[in-house]
């Protein structure tokens, strides 16, 4: 049995409807670059006799517009593998101090 391996998306387009009022179409492009996602949001004006796959094509090239300049609208999202944390060091000092603090140790003594 092969197994095979998809490429990983450059972009995904999601959320498309066609707005009336401006007569243009509007998404959610999704751009990956260094394991991190980001979302644009863009809006490209055009007739709603527009093929769906003109129009995606159009918003992405919004989409890598609009990466280009940083007043686009945008939100990043968290890498997609987040570096692992550092294991907190044993001090028991620092426990100690907590403890003493509380008054757990003041209660325990009396």
């Amino acid at each position: 049995m092969k197994h095979f391996r998809f490429p990983f998306p450059q972009a995904r387009v999601s959320d498309v409807i066609y707005n009336a009022a401006n007569q243009s179409f509007e998404a959610t492009v999704t751009l990956y670059e260094n394991n991190t996602a980001v979302k644009h949001a863009c809006t490209v004006p055009a007739p709603i006799t527009m093929s769906f796959k003109d129009a995606t094509h159009r918003l992405i090239a919004q989409a890598r517009r609009q990466q280009k300049t940083p007043s686009g609208l945008r939100a990043r999202m968290a890498p997609l593998h987040p570096a692992p944390r550092p294991e907190p060091e044993f001090n028991p000092v620092r426990i100690l101090r907590r403890w003493s603090h509380s008054g757990f140790l003041r209660r325990r003594i009396a």
